[in-house]
């Protein structure tokens, strides 16, 4: 897990202490985060407004800060703030390429586009009193050059992508990684035919046999008109072109879907690389309760890092006009927060990935082996027994699973002895008479009531067999008794503490200063006399070499053979009114 660091006053801190945890990426380069964190947190005294906080090569500035009782709602947005450096009073340019806008606007606030290359379209400006953000912003609009952005604000590059004309291999369905789909859709701007002009009434109709007007009745062959007009438009060609893809989103109707999907790819990105989700792609959408197969593009995806089973994506068949919905949303992060907790388990999260795989499946090879009088069932990657390399082997002492042909070995199988063999198994309820293992590694072990090695469980509290050690996991604290039950010490985040009963005599642990500087600390509290001794093996006691007390102060044995401490003559420093203190010097 990539780690996040809050930048305040100077310094660097982690920040771990959040949930609800999410980044939401909108078409155009808007990315947005959110996360809710205790006020009793030490961490959230470090929490401001326009602080820096830094994610995967990311830099966010805090936006907001909503805090109630028990909880404390954060909100950031990605900082471009070198962006908003400087003022254009005027941006007025005819037919410039998209390399000509970037290099002017970027001018000096040392950033830099990757990829303007892929653009090769022309337009016209006509900005008053704007920032270089503005100016980039405007760039994305579909009747400009229709980019988006991947932003890189570390290295300070704006990463250009144009749209997708074709779907990748990306399918989002129930049967295979879509959980949840909520549709919107509207046909209030529905049109199948447009009359475009531009500047000075410029029309295209000399290149469109005549035709002031194109059709498209991909949806629909009903004939209903509207207009557009754009001035900044000096050439018929570049009308026809932008004329076409405008009509396109016109001609059906505006349908957006929020998505809730099993993230395939990110919670594995080696094997599942191909189902990785791209702002600007075109994915394909199986609506099985309204019978369609839609290419629709993506222009928000939410993920939760510490979550990627609850990532949605956002899809439309308009998103401009969703995208600058979203962009404007953005400036104005939503304040409604939600606890709602939806982790899911590990084994729902393997239900998830077992259902994706195998609903997912395409291709493969069924054979009846031998040909007659078959006595097994194969499943295989190649229709022939010698080149298969993965098999599934059904027969009547088992069945099982090989990735290295039909000899296996099959580390996955279940065989007639009622034997099963798995690297992994996952499950919701194991109810076991014994369970061996040379490794026993949990999420969460709950129990109230039993025994475990010995131990018994007393309210949550592991207690050994005697009773002299308790293991207390609710309030993070070792107790160890004596024979009676009566508490002698117990260690904690505070240090070790010493008792006579329910008398506390002292303590030992770690104290630091303002300065940075830690020690060890011996805490006399409750006692007669602090003591350090030497164990005579000889006379099998201990011999008392240096002791305190509140009487006698520092006091050196007269136990040393010499006159030293640690190698160094022993001092006597009188303090007066009958008080010494005890040291060395060199």
């Amino acid at each position: 897990m990539k780690a996040m660091k809050l930048y305040s006053g100077g310094k660097v801190y982690p920040l771990s202490c959040i949930s609800n945890w999410c980044i939401t990426s909108s078409l155009g380069g808007s990315k947005t985060m959110q996360f809710d964190i205790s006020p009793q947190s030490p961490e959230y005294r470090l929490i401001a407004e326009e602080e820096r906080i830094e994610y995967d090569g990311t830099y966010y500035n805090i936006k907001s800060i909503n805090e109630r009782r028990t909880i404390a709602t954060v909100n950031a947005e990605i900082d471009l703030d070198e962006l908003k450096s400087k003022i254009f009073s005027t941006f007025k340019y005819d037919t410039i390429s998209f390399v000509q806008a970037m290099s002017t606007a970027l001018d000096g606030t040392g950033w830099s586009v990757v990829g303007a290359g892929l653009v090769t379209a022309k337009r016209s400006f006509d900005l008053t009193d704007v920032t270089p953000l503005d100016i980039v912003n405007n760039c994305t609009n579909k009747t400009m050059y229709n980019v988006s952005f991947d932003v890189d604000n570390i290295r300070k590059i704006l990463n250009v992508s144009v749209p997708a004309t074709l779907a990748n291999n990306v399918f989002f369905s129930d049967e295979l990684n879509l959980k949840e789909l909520t549709f919107k859709g509207s046909s209030s701007n529905f049109a199948t035919r447009l009359y475009a002009y531009g500047k000075d009434g410029l029309s295209f109709a000399k290149i469109n046999n005549g035709k002031e007007y194109i059709d498209n009745n991909s949806y629909s062959d009903k004939v209903i008109a509207t207009v557009w007009r754009d001035e900044r438009y000096t050439k018929a060609e570049s009308l026809l072109v932008d004329a076409q893809e405008k009509l396109k989103e016109l001609a059906l109707p505006e349908r957006s879907y929020v998505c809730e999907i099993i993230d395939l790819a990110r919670l594995n990105k080696i094997e599942y690389s191909e189902f990785y989700i791209r702002l600007n792609s075109v994915i394909t959408l199986i609506d099985r309760r309204r019978n369609k197969r839609l290419e629709h593009t993506v222009v928000e995806i939410k993920e939760y890092p510490n979550e990627p089973i609850n990532n949605t994506v956002t899809l439309s068949t308009s998103p401009e006009k969703i995208s600058k919905k979203l962009i404007d949303n953005a400036t104005r992060i939503n304040q409604i927060s939600t606890t709602v907790d939806k982790q899911p388990t590990a084994w729902q999260k393997a239900i998830e990935t077992a259902t994706a795989l195998i609903t997912g499946a395409s291709g493969g090879y069924v054979v009846l082996n031998p040909s007659e009088k078959p006595s097994e069932l194969l499943i295989m990657n190649a229709p022939d027994i010698n080149t298969a390399t993965k098999i599934w082997r059904f027969n009547m002492n088992g069945f099982g699973y090989s990735s290295n042909g039909y000899n296996g070995p099959f580390p996955l199988a279940m065989t007639m002895d009622g034997a099963i063999v798995a690297d992994f198994i996952t499950t919701g309820t194991l109810n076991a008479d014994i369970i061996k293992a040379g490794t026993l590694q949990g999420i969460k072990i709950i129990a109230t009531t039993g025994s475990i090695a010995g131990w018994k469980m007393e309210n949550g509290v592991l207690v050994s067999d005697d009773g002299t050690m308790k293991l207390d996991s609710i309030n993070n604290t070792i107790t160890v008794n004596n024979s009676d039950g009566n508490k002698l010490m117990t260690v904690s985040k505070d240090g070790i503490k010493f008792w006579r009963g329910d008398t506390e005599i002292g303590q030992t642990g770690i104290r630091g200063g303002d300065t940075g500087q830690y020690g060890l600390t011996f805490d006399l509290i409750d006692g007669d006399a602090m003591t350090w001794s030497v164990y005579d093996k000889s006379q099998k006691v201990y011999v008392n070499k240096l002791r305190y007390t509140e009487s006698e102060g520092l006091n050196v044995s007269n136990n040393f053979t010499c006159n030293q401490l640690f190698g160094h003559n022993v001092t006597d420093i009188d303090l007066g009114n009958g008080l010494h203190a005890w040291g060395y010097s060199e």
